[in-house]
């Protein structure tokens, strides 16, 4: 019969310490931050004062005279898009939730300038439906 190794469980025993430690910070930690978002900007049944809402931290985000491509960065970094409606004025959307035959989108408006910064900027969220 072979002898039992002692060095063998002086480095098998801290190893497996240090892996229930680091699975159990796992274990404890959260994350709120997108129940947070969600909450602020849609848990209200008030179709005004949600846009409301929206149109503030969409403003405050991308205010008046900043550039129009970190609108558009933003905007297809969350799989939405940007169409360009008249001279200087764009909608983007994104889309928030769907199932067959009906969605909510988030869009966003702006009047674009000819150097290419935001000259006001508007966001609504939109329900459509069959």
């Amino acid at each position: 019969m072979k002898k039992f190794n002692k060095l063998w469980l002086l480095l098998v025993i801290p190893a497996c310490l240090m892996l229930a430690v680091v699975a159990g910070i796992f274990m404890i930690s959260f994350d709120h931050k997108s129940n947070v978002a969600e909450a602020i900007l849609f848990d209200t049944k008030d179709d005004a004062l949600r846009d409301k809402i929206l149109l503030s931290a969409i403003t405050t985000h991308f205010p008046i005279g900043s550039d129009f491509e970190n609108v558009r960065s933003f905007v297809e970094k969350l799989d939405g898009h940007c169409e360009n409606r008249t001279t200087g004025l764009i909608d983007c959307s994104i889309g928030l939730a769907a199932t067959v035959c009906v969605s909510t989108t988030l869009h966003i408006l702006a009047n674009v300038s000819a150097d290419g910064t935001i000259s006001n900027i508007s966001a609504e969220s939109r329900f459509m439906a069959c």
